[in-house]
């Protein structure tokens, strides 16, 4: 029987212990642009599995990172604005119907629109001989699983969610 809380879920008084986020792959991974990719964190470590779609049936590949090896954890936003210019056909021949080609001339002048999309990254820092980073476009996963992840992370690991008392230069 399992009881339902707030925070994840509860079985016989123990808390669910791993927590799992997906998202299109960026960077980091020998793995295509784009390769959905589900991150799951347990107490032992990472676990990222890319979906790769070929020919067949989709195929697997799995990846692990041990937590002592990951640096940092965060949500990032990027806010990417396009511009959308449309022209107004039906504003163009109602223009013209009733001003002629003046009308036709203001009725279908071109208008641009704005529209903004935010992004939400998922970066994965750890050292392995080296710095390095994953990079994982997490927009379309719910932002309180993304939230209840890097909350987890940093029950599991503490001393990631501090900011370092001085920073060299």
């Amino acid at each position: 029987m399992a009881i339902k809380k707030k925070g994840g879920i509860a079985v016989f008084g123990k808390k669910k212990t791993t927590r799992s986020v997906g998202g299109a792959h960026v960077t980091g991974l020998p793995v295509p642009e784009s390769t959905f990719v589900q991150v799951i964190l347990a107490p032992e470590g990472l676990t990222l599995t890319a979906v790769l779609q070929g020919a067949g049936k989709p195929v697997e590949q799995k990846f692990t990172l041990e937590l002592d090896k990951v640096k940092n954890i965060r949500i990032l936003n990027e806010a990417e604005v396009k511009q959308i210019i449309e022209q107004s056909a039906p504003g163009m021949l109602l223009g013209a119907a009733a001003f002629g080609v003046v009308g036709a001339m203001i009725g279908g002048r071109v208008k641009t629109k704005e529209q903004t999309v935010i992004k939400n990254l998922l970066v994965l820092d750890y050292v392995s001989g080296e710095e390095k980073q994953i990079v994982l476009d997490c927009t379309k996963d719910a932002p309180v699983n993304q939230a209840a992840f890097l909350k987890h992370f940093q029950e599991l690991k503490p001393e990631a969610a501090q900011a370092p008392a001085t920073i060299q230069l």
